[in-house]
């Protein structure tokens, strides 16, 4: 059976698991930073990194 012809919710372990290992910006943030590990601090660190890139980005292009 290919992922597209697998029922809706049937990878949602993977998913979550996924999840788990590349929390999103906003879930990083909501945490005690005494509980982050290095990698996440990484992580933490080059999201950010991108999402300034992304704001620098619309600015640029708003000015136009």
């Amino acid at each position: 059976m290919s992922a597209a012809d697998a029922p809706v919710g049937a990878d949602a372990p993977a998913l979550l698991a996924a999840a788990a290992e590349h929390p999103t910006l906003n879930e990083l943030m909501r945490r005690d930073p005494a509980t982050l590990t290095d990698a996440l601090r990484e992580r933490q660190v080059e999201l950010l990194r991108l999402d300034r890139a992304r704001i620098i980005k619309a600015e640029a292009e708003r000015k136009k």
